[in-house]
């Protein structure tokens, strides 16, 4: 049998024992959506992963948030860069022997 490619987290295994422990009440209320409730939590307990592995979901969902995250660290660092630049530049002209005439005049 081969590896998993991901597994699950506890939040999603949190939220699958929750689901699992409102059949109780579903029975109890309405059997009748019990007929519909029980084959999904069936599927999303032994179908959804092989699913998700196969069809290769999972690879693309991956690649798609990295992408977001890189897009995202590039913005920050290409903000932070911009700041340095302009400290770098600002003390530059701050410590001249010469003042810049078009520097403000308390600069």
């Amino acid at each position: 049998m081969k590896e998993a490619q991901f597994y699950w987290g506890p939040f999603a295994r949190g939220c699958y024992i929750a689901a699992w422990c409102f059949c109780p009440v579903f029975m109890w209320t309405n059997p009748k959506v019990l007929l519909s409730y029980l084959p999904l939590l069936m599927f999303l307990g032994l179908g959804l992963r092989p699913l998700l592995e196969a069809t290769g979901l999972y690879h693309l969902f991956q690649a798609i948030l990295l992408k977001r995250d890189d897009a995202a660290w590039e913005k920050i660092n290409k903000t932070h860069r911009q700041k340095v630049n302009q400290k770098e530049r600002s003390n530059s002209l701050k410590q001249r022997r010469v003042k810049d005439p078009r520097l403000p005049k308390n600069w």
